[in-house]
């Protein structure tokens, strides 16, 4: 989870893994899935993604179903292949 500069709670410990925000999102690991939640808590995108690598800007190159795309920091995604 996340909590704020004044320590409390913010974003509840539900995850598995969580990493730094990057562009008002941050990568949340639950059920061995990947997902977004923004500054405010607030699902972004669902838990569904295999995989969510490094954002650049506003993108990250992502796995869903064994199928590699783009993920924007809005949750939304392209599947490529």
């Amino acid at each position: 989870g996340f909590a704020g500069r004044d320590g409390r709670e913010e974003i509840g410990c539900i995850y598995e893994a969580v990493e730094n925000f990057h562009e008002g999102v941050a990568k949340v690991k639950l059920d061995g899935k990947w997902g977004l939640v923004g500054a405010d808590g607030k699902e972004v995108l669902p838990c569904v993604m295999d995989r969510i690598g490094d954002f650049v800007g506003r993108y990250a190159p992502c796995e869903l179903d064994g199928r590699r795309g783009y993920l924007h920091t809005c949750g939304e995604y392209v599947i490529l292949d």
